[in-house]
Order: structure tokens, then C-alpha cells, then sequence
């Protein structure tokens, strides 16, 4: 009896051994803009990013602003979200902005869940910065911020939003950053500019790097592919 007893409690070891060693997939927010004068070339890094990004693992939410669905990109994500969005009358970063704000809506993550933001057209060739979220996911923000930009009396905090991660809170913050700032001209210094969804993000790390943890990258086109940049 003694023997059974242990040899269940052994099998009781491996097996919750087992689960504590799954790994959680990441999510990640992807935008696209299926647009008609690049459609082809579009096609092909969006498919490709989708397929490297479930062999690293991630379960990703598509947010489609521009087309109405289906599309093929139904055919390689189980999660599409077509907002119809897109104004080509608008600037990218409005764009950009307005498509995340309603995916992030549609989705509903949890509020503490760490998400990775990736802008379609950039492909992930390597696994290398979803390896660094998943070691870092007690982090708020995980970014690569550029110099601050001069301007006439004044400097402008500047990050990369083409790939980067958040707290799903921290990405309603940025995005009331851009929203509240863009609406009328921005003024840094003396000079007045187009308030940029970068901008929001460069401001919510300098705004915050005192009370979140914020996780600077030292790379970052390391990550991405040459061959897919602004098509």
C-alpha cells in the first residue's frame, strides 16, 4: 500500500510539474491596413509575420482597419477585428492610434496582462524580443526610446511603436496621451508641431519611469526584418 501510495504521489509531482512548465502564450496586438496600392507586398510580410509569431508561441489578436472581411488574413489568426477605421485622409499615427484604441476595446484583455504591439508590415525574423517579454513580464512597459528631439526651446521624449510591449493599462494610458495631445497643434518650446502616437509613448515613459517599471531596449531593428520596412 505504501508503495502505491508513493508511486501516486510521484506521478502527482510530474504531472504539476507539467502544467507549472507551460509556458502562457504571449498576446500580441497586431495592426494592418490592407490597402489596395500595396496589397501584394502587404500580404506577404502580414502573412509572414503571422506564422513566425505562432512558432514563437503568441496568440494574436489582428486588428484590421481598412478592409470589412473576411480577408486571408483569417486564414492564419483566429482573432481578426475589422474596425473599417482607416482614414486616408488622416495622418498614420491617428490611424495607427484609432485602429489600437478599438481593438484593445473588441479584445477586452485583462488590465494587468502584458501585450506585445506589433505594427504588421515589420516582421519578426527573430524570437529574441518575445524571449525578452516573457522574462520580463513583471515590467509595465517594455520600449526602445529614441534621444529626445530638440526643437526651439524645448525637447520632445520620442519611442518606437511599431514593436514594443505594455501592461494592457499602461496602452489606455498611452493612447489618452495621444488623444488628449493631438487634437490641436502641439506646442514644444516655442514651436508648434503634429502631436505623434511615438510622442505619446516617449511621454507616458518619461511621465511614469519614476513609479513603473519601464524596460529600455538597446536594439531594436535587430528584431525585424530589412526587407519589409514601410512597405
Amino acid at each position: 500500500m505504501k508503495r502505491k501510495l508513493s508511486v501516486m504521489f510521484a506521478i502527482t509531482i510530474i504531472l504539476s510539474s507539467s502544467v507549472c512548465a507551460e509556458v502562457k502564450p504571449i498576446k500580441v496586438l497586431y495592426t494592418s491596413a490592407i490597402i489596395p496600392k500595396d496589397y501584394e507586398s502587404r500580404k506577404e510580410c502580414y502573412i509572414r509575420n503571422l506564422q513566425l509569431l505562432k512558432q514563437y508561441g503568441c496568440d494574436v489578436y489582428v486588428v484590421e482597419s481598412c478592409q470589412t472581411g473576411p480577408t486571408f488574413l483569417d486564414e492564419f489568426c483566429d482573432h481578426v477585428c475589422y474596425t473599417q477605421s482607416n482614414d486616408p485622409t488622416a495622418l498614420p499615427s491617428y490611424n495607427e492610434a484609432h485602429s489600437m484604441a478599438i481593438g484593445l476595446q473588441h479584445f477586452n484583455f485583462d488590465p494587468d496582462e502584458m501585450i506585445i504591439k506589433v505594427t504588421g508590415r515589420y516582421v519578426l525574423e527573430k524570437d529574441e524580443f518575445i524571449s525578452l517579454v516573457r522574462n520580463n513580464l513583471d515590467a509595465d512597459v517594455i520600449a526602445r526610446k529614441w534621444d529626445d528631439l530638440i526643437y526651439e526651446g524645448g525637447v520632445q521624449p520620442d519611442a518606437y511603436t511599431g514593436c514594443f510591449a505594455a501592461k494592457t493599462r499602461c496602452l489606455y494610458g498611452i493612447l489618452d496621451n495621444y488623444f488628449k495631445r493631438s487634437s490641436a497643434p502641439y506646442k514644444v518650446g516655442s514651436e508648434f508641431h503634429l502631436y505623434a502616437i511615438e510622442w505619446a509613448l516617449g511621454d507616458y515613459i518619461v511621465e511614469n519611469e519614476n513609479s513603473k517599471k519601464i524596460v529600455y531596449l538597446p536594439k531594436l531593428y535587430d528584431y525585424l526584418s530589412e526587407v519589409c520596412h514601410r512597405r
